[in-house]
């Protein structure tokens, strides 16, 4: 079922979308799951044709509706979906804007499922970039990834330690602060990476408590450069 997806024809991605749309739909029916993750190949998802990328997104997108409400559980669900998750991730420094974009949607959207999560998704974005600092030539993989961060924590909010009871969704204010700190964002070269990051923590931190700005804001705040903080603050009293 893989091979028609590589297909650089729209009509023949679109025949091929449609077949195994029918096949999941006859899948979820039954119960029957061997068949759905291996459907989506994460190599149609590298694959540098636009439209074969394209088709693997909105396939990928069709099995988290169709089984998010069935009982998988956590761990076998991230573990069957984690080749075609990187390859998404991957995405997010790729030089296309419009790619760029489609990788966020995609992984916006395994955020609403039960079994994976909107903090699990966030975890993987911040993790699968190297804790050295990107070249400062490459800065689209930092930036897309602040926006996503940023959609995430809007949609879904934060909370500080462990997950509550909203667990897999809610994000961990410590990790994404962390994210921001570790790879200079407040200071990056870049003013696309500079900007992400000042609109993501003020966002943050408007509808953070005050005891939350008091423990996490201002330590952050202390750390960048006076100029830097001075803008993080006005932008916080605007609102």
């Amino acid at each position: 079922m893989e091979a028609p997806l590589h297909g650089t024809e729209p009509d023949q991605a679109q025949a091929s979308l449609k077949a195994i749309r029918t096949l999941l739909e006859a899948s979820a029916d039954l119960e029957i799951r061997d068949i759905v993750l291996p459907c989506v190949d994460h190599s149609s998802i590298q694959d540098k044709v636009a439209q074969v990328y394209m088709t693997a997104l909105a396939l990928l997108e069709d099995v988290i509706q169709k089984f998010s409400c069935q009982d998988f559980k956590s761990a076998d669900m991230l573990t069957a979906m984690e080749p075609a998750l990187d390859a998404i991730v991957s995405k997010l420094g790729d030089n296309q804007a419009r790619l760029r974009e489609k990788a966020v949607d995609a992984l916006a959207s395994p955020s609403y499922c039960r079994v994976i999560g909107a903090r699990q998704i966030a975890a993987k974005v911040m993790h699968s970039l190297d804790k050295k600092r990107p070249p400062h030539n490459k800065w689209r993989p930092l930036a897309t990834r602040l926006e996503l961060l940023r959609r995430l924590a809007r949609e879904y909010g934060l909370n500080r330690g462990v997950a509550s009871e909203n667990g897999l969704h809610a994000l961990d204010l410590g990790s994404v602060i962390g994210f921001v700190e570790i790879h200079g964002c407040a200071s990056h070269t870049f003013e696309e990476v500079r900007t992400a990051a000042k609109d993501l923590i003020v966002e943050m931190f408007i509808a953070a408590s005050e005891s939350d700005r008091l423990q996490a804001l201002e330590p952050f705040l202390h750390k960048i450069r006076p100029r830097h903080a001075e803008e993080y603050r006005n932008a916080l009293t605007r609102g």
